[in-house]
Order: structure tokens, then C-alpha cells, then sequence
């Protein structure tokens, strides 16, 4: 059995920011902020148009790792963190 990787919060920061975002595809996000609990079904939509912006974004220290992960609200409120290569400006 695979031991699961250690996530420790560095830090978080809110972020205000009037651009919009779209996600790219079968990508994994989550519902928390240690990374623990996936969201709905674990992974982006293959497709999607629709809009996300920049809530918080957070610098986690994963398996001796840094990375920073963005969290996103859609226009209905859900909210969901991705990795920061997996959020993309939208045209």
C-alpha cells in the first residue's frame, strides 16, 4: 500500500483579482485546504467554459516539495483548491 504524502501548510494569502480563469482537464482538486479530501469526483471536467476566479492561494510543502495551489470560486460559490500550472487565464 502507497504511504500517503505529508502536506504542510506554509502559508495562505487571499487574493482579489477582477480576471477570470478556466481549468484545465482531468486534473485532481480538492475541497480542503490540506489537500486531503477530494472535490466531487476528484478531478477537473474534461471540458469546461465555465469562469473561476482566484479566492486564496497557498504555499504547501508536499514530501519535501514546495508548490503553490490556488483556490477557485465559480459564479454559484464552489470553491475547490488546484494545483497553480492547472488554473489558466481565460481568453
Amino acid at each position: 500500500m502507497k504511504k500517503k504524502a505529508k502536506v504542510k501548510i506554509l502559508s495562505i494569502k487571499k487574493r482579489q483579482t477582477k480576471f477570470v480563469y478556466q481549468l484545465k482537464g482531468k486534473k485532481k482538486w480538492f475541497k480542503n485546504a490540506g489537500l486531503s479530501k477530494a472535490f466531487g469526483t476528484g478531478k477537473t471536467p474534461k471540458k469546461s467554459a465555465k469562469k473561476w476566479r482566484i479566492v486564496k492561494s497557498e504555499r504547501v510543502k508536499i514530501s519535501g516539495h514546495k508548490q503553490t495551489y490556488y483556490q477557485v470560486q465559480d459564479r454559484k460559490g464552489h470553491k475547490a483548491w488546484l494545483l497553480k500550472a492547472y488554473v489558466v487565464k481565460a481568453a
